[in-house]
């Protein structure tokens, strides 16, 4: 049974209206509700400004843990996960070792 818009999942951290799940844009669209996309923005913060949109790029450099194995971006953590899946052990090295994105 699938579950009105009402019951789709929201964080309560979220920006008030923000969408957090593929059901709930669905409504909103068809609705005629206002869909605000950002597929693609820059990864580095501006000298002396409070991080913005920033933070949702697989680029934004934030040190995180997952099973003792310390990434510095999201995307060290999704090229890793590749490496493992493919079992190739000499690319994961590269990666997990990385200490900067191969972007400018």
């Amino acid at each position: 049974m699938a579950k009105d818009s009402s019951e789709h999942k929201q964080n309560n951290l979220a920006a008030p209206g923000l969408v957090l799940d593929l059901a709930s844009l669905q409504d909103r669209y068809r609705s005629g509700g206002p869909c605000s996309i950002k597929p693609f923005f820059g990864h580095t913060v501006t000298a002396g400004k409070q991080p913005g949109l920033q933070v949702f790029s697989q680029f934004f450099e934030t040190d995180f843990t997952v099973n003792d194995i310390k990434y510095r971006w999201s995307e060290q953590f999704m090229m890793a996960g590749k490496a493992r899946l493919f079992g190739d052990t000499d690319v994961l090295e590269k990666i997990t070792e990385s200490r900067r994105t191969a972007r400018p």
